[in-house]
């Protein structure tokens, strides 16, 4: 009686039954392929094979005849479909609060197992791996980025997806109260400058005073108020104001006047008498 096939393959298997009366001699696809070693104390079993056709020469150890068998694995891979959001980027620095929410179609968050493999786009045009963790919501900056999904069991990864988180950057704003220069006497002058933040309160604010730009000198701030310099010269001042909030910077170019009062008068026995 010839040898009889049992049990369709499955997960990467092939297998008999597991009589031990029978030698078995594996191969790929026909007898002139690859030979595939079996299973550790189980010639009947093939494991760990990609899919395709194998072919078993099957011989009875009783009566020494041999038939042949060519059984197929068939292919169930499933690749994941990744898919992907954002949220705009509405600050600066270390406190970038753009969102990258990526998501596997088909199963349910938080998506366990499942590595979520991110690159983004570098400032010379190159992708560069910034993430890999099962966190499918992200904090970025703005910018160019792929995602692909990785089955932690299957390893089989999805195709990049690609999406942008935009520059929405909320930059301070203010306005100036300024009083003008107006002394004559330099070590009294009277110019002043007092910055008010658009939005919070001053204290929200670090505040850096040059005179003329930034490449200039410092200018000290009025102690306990960093938005205002008082006794200045005449002239224009930069200010760089930097929220805590959101470490976005904006640069400010404020100038004082020079107002002197001149006097009238005459000139009464070499005496000035001002009228």
């Amino acid at each position: 009686m010839q040898p009889r096939q049992s049990d369709r393959p499955d997960n990467g298997r092939a297998r008999l039954c597991h009589c031990r009366d029978y030698s078995y001699a594996w191969f790929v696809t026909n007898f002139a392929g690859a030979p595939v070693a079996s299973a550790p104390g189980n010639g009947n079993i093939i494991a760990g094979q990609a899919a395709g056709t194998y072919a078993l020469r099957l011989t009875s150890l009783i009566t020494e005849c041999s038939a042949d068998f060519f059984p197929a694995i068939s292919d169930a891979i499933v690749i994941p479909v990744a898919s992907l959001s954002t949220v705009a980027s509405t600050a600066c620095n270390t406190k970038v609060n753009g969102e990258l929410n990526a998501a596997v179609v088909g199963v349910a968050s938080p998506f366990a197992g499942y590595t979520f493999n991110v690159h983004q786009r570098s400032i010379r045009n190159t992708w560069v791996s910034v993430w890999s963790q099962a966190n499918a919501n992200l904090y970025a900056g703005s910018g160019n980025y792929t995602v692909a999904a990785t089955n932690d069991v299957t390893g089989c990864t999805s195709a990049p997806v690609a999406a942008t988180i935009s520059d929405n950057r909320i930059l301070p704003t203010a306005t100036f109260t300024i009083a003008d220069q107006v002394s004559c006497n330099p070590a009294s002058l009277t110019g002043q400058i007092t910055a008010v933040p658009g939005s919070a309160t001053a204290a929200d604010y670090s505040y850096a005073w040059f005179v003329t730009n930034f490449s200039g000198a410092p200018v000290a701030s009025a102690p306990g108020d960093g938005n205002i310099i008082a006794g200045q010269d005449a002239g224009t001042y930069a200010l760089r104001l930097t929220s805590l909030i959101t470490e976005c910077s904006a640069d400010f170019f404020p100038a004082i006047s020079r107002r002197h009062r001149h006097s009238r008068g005459l000139l009464v026995n070499g005496r000035f008498d001002g009228l």
